[in-house]
């Protein structure tokens, strides 16, 4: 991908994009996170087998937002209903476009319309300084074990 800026269309996400949203998922931890996280770590956090129903089952009951540049999913953003920002990944070959804040301002208008003001998230040393340049500010610190690993997150709120 060239660095020309392109535009970042928004829309909700379908079950049909679970495929799609997994190998996304996959690559921007294995690939985005390689040089904030060791592989041991990365392949804790984004394993070769992750069931693709469940991860479909999911998508469908949070509001999740997929982010395209070009025809290509280029993000995607899973949302809960009470505000939490559960995920927000961009590709790897979409870094810096502006993909992951396109993410989070959607988000932001469609839970608003839901009545949702409040936003918060536990953002990874990748995704930290987008939120903070989304308006969100670091309340705490904490370190999570996810299958034998351990990751210092970061909790935001807007």
């Amino acid at each position: 991908m060239n660095s020309s800026p392109m535009t970042v269309l928004i829309r909700s996400a379908t079950p049909a994009d679970a495929p799609a949203t997994l190998r996304l998922f996959r690559r921007a931890v294995r690939i985005g996170a390689a040089g904030l996280y060791s592989l041991p770590q990365r392949r804790a956090w984004a394993p070769a087998r992750l069931p693709l129903a469940a991860w479909r089952t999911r998508q469908t009951r949070n509001l999740t937002l997929i982010a395209e540049i070009g025809g290509a999913i280029a993000g995607f953003a899973e949302l809960r209903p009470d505000g939490h920002v559960h995920m927000l990944y961009t590709d790897p070959a979409f870094t810096r476009r502006g993909v992951g804040r396109a993410l989070l301002a959607a988000g932001d208008e469609a839970l608003a319309v839901r009545g949702v003001r409040h936003r918060s998230a536990w953002a990874s040393a990748v995704s930290r300084a987008v939120f903070e340049r989304a308006g969100y500010r670091i309340t705490g610190r904490r370190v999570a074990a996810r299958r034998g690993q351990r990751f210092l997150t970061f909790r935001v709120v807007r």
